[in-house]
């Protein structure tokens, strides 16, 4: 594995407000470090890939930010045991 990635960009949907984006990009950044560093595998992998799919297209709910909890992943131990749990 490299030791150097590509800058991580997230453009900006024309009227986009600033503090969904912000959101936005943070949840999107956390998502590809993540997979570069590996933290993720099987059905959590499926349920981000996806997510992330929706993030960059515009086709996601605004209302659920974060559904996973990925966002500040970076401070945390390598060693963190992650449950998914499927919303009602």
């Amino acid at each position: 594995m490299s030791d150097w990635w590509p800058a991580i960009r997230v453009k900006r949907f024309s009227g986009e407000p600033a503090p969904v984006y912000a959101r936005r990009k943070a949840e999107v950044a956390a998502i590809i470090s993540g997979f570069r560093k590996g933290r993720f595998e099987g059905a959590l992998a499926e349920r981000l890939d996806t997510r992330l799919d929706g993030l960059l297209s515009g086709d996601y709910d605004e209302s659920r930010p974060d559904p996973y909890g990925v966002v500040g992943w970076e401070s945390r131990p390598r060693t963190a045991i992650v449950h998914v749990v499927e919303a009602a």
